[in-house]
């Protein structure tokens, strides 16, 4: 690919080198700067300009025309502006005729307004200013001989992926004949759809991990600007005791976001529910009958 790209870029510039100048008249037509390079986001909107010169004794009309080149291998293809969210060519707001008077060296502004929808990688095409009277006449001679201008962009990637947690807890804070369990809401705050992927681990009260859960368990993505809520059960026999849940979350293949948080909450079996309610009745009635006895 890097060898295809060096080939690309060489034969661009033989193409450019050999239009440096161009005989008008009795003189040259010269234009700087030969290549311009940018680098953009989607949406982005370049200023630039380039400088004409004419050399000439005689006042000149340039007609422009701005065409996209494609690099297929080690082949340049010259192709007029497509009407589409990767052509170059189409981003390009350049004056369509340019008068200029004699010995006259003049700047022309123009725009590159990316497209919001433009895929991120390079793109290229040329802007032709040959001279005439009559555009309709002079078009096939675009690429023979006509001052031009090569235009390099690289439109950056200007996605954003952002997760938020909105919230993480126990459903209860005591749990007696049912499994403890978890409900966390996750936002997207980014430009895309985000599947996050993780961990719920459960901890004693001595700080050993008891239990493992998924947290995402059905690998349900999420879109932007929307908030996905999820829940996650701890089942199995348990102990009595408090314990901590820790949530780990990431996303962007795990590597540039993380969403932690942690919760407390008790677990209660219900058969030593029962069986310190039966000794807490026991301790009530012998606590009665001792009272009783001794009044």
């Amino acid at each position: 690919m890097k060898h295809r790209f060096v080939v690309f870029i060489a034969l661009v510039f033989l193409f450019f080198l050999s239009h440096t100048s161009v005989f008008a008249g009795d003189g040259f037509i010269k234009i700087s700067p030969l290549v311009i390079d940018e680098k953009a986001k989607p949406r982005d909107i370049i200023k630039e300009s380039i400088t004409l010169t004419n050399t000439t004794n005689s006042p000149l009309t340039l007609f422009s025309f701005v065409e996209d080149i494609v690099n297929d291998g080690a082949k340049v293809e010259f192709l007029g502006a497509k009407n589409t969210r990767g052509s170059l060519a189409n981003w390009i707001s350049f004056p369509s005729t340019i008068d200029i008077q004699k010995n006259e060296k003049r700047s022309v502004d123009f725009l590159i307004t990316v497209n919001p929808s433009a895929t991120p990688g390079r793109y290229h095409a040329f802007i032709a200013l040959p001279h005439g009277s009559v555009r309709q006449d002079i078009e096939g001679r675009v690429g023979n001989g006509a001052p031009q201008v090569l235009i390099n962009l690289e439109v950056l990637d200007s996605n954003v992926d952002l997760l938020q947690l909105q919230k993480f807890i126990s459903t209860k804070s005591f749990f007696i004949r049912t499994a403890p369990s978890f409900e966390y809401g996750i936002e997207n705050a980014g430009t895309r759809t985000l599947a996050p992927t993780g961990e719920i681990n459960i901890y004693d009260a001595r700080g050993e991990e008891v239990a493992t859960l998924n947290a995402n368990n059905n690998a349900a993505s999420i879109e932007p600007g929307t908030t996905s809520h999820f829940v996650a059960s701890w089942e199995g026999d348990k102990n009595f005791g408090r314990y901590k849940a820790r949530l780990n979350v990431a996303y962007q293949d795990n590597q540039h976001g993380s969403l932690q948080d942690s919760v407390f909450f008790w677990v209660v079996p219900q058969k030593i529910l029962l069986i310190s309610l039966g000794i807490l009745f026991v301790i009530i009635l012998l606590f009665s009958f001792v009272s009783h006895r001794f009044q």
